[in-house]
């Protein structure tokens, strides 16, 4: 295909019904960063006085899902893509905002869940009494 023709077919729909689709495990990967910075905050107390400290193991349970999840519609998505679009650039930057569109959903419901504290839970947020 020469990049004057326009791709024509099953891609472009594809390309949008994944997108779609994505929505789902994005919002649940979100959900487990939440879930992974409650226990970061909930447990930094009890390991301060074991002398010890939580801080950074949200980001370290909660990230490479996350992280996963966001790869994982790439690769999904960039082959879709690719015959979907005349540019490979345009179709990389459509993939890559797809992604990003798709994880915008749930990122916002994992707001609304954790009642807007989702980026703020962590071990320093953890009231200890201290």
């Amino acid at each position: 295909m020469t990049t004057t023709e326009r791709p024509t077919g099953w891609t472009r729909p594809a390309f949008w019904i994944w997108t779609a689709a994505g929505v789902i495990p994005l919002f649940l990967a979100w959900m487990w960063f939440g879930l992974s910075l409650l226990e970061e905050m909930t447990e930094h107390c009890r390991a301060l006085s074991a002398q010890t400290s939580m801080e950074g193991w949200g980001a370290l349970l909660g990230l490479p899902p996350l992280l996963l999840a966001h790869a994982i519609g790439l690769f999904i998505l960039v082959p879709i893509a690719l015959g979907s679009w005349t540019s490979r650039a345009r179709a990389v930057l459509a993939a890559v905002c797809a992604v990003a569109l798709a994880s915008v959903p749930g990122v916002l419901l994992a707001q609304w869940f954790w009642s807007g504290q989702l980026f703020a839970m962590s071990a320093s947020a953890a009231n200890c009494g201290l």
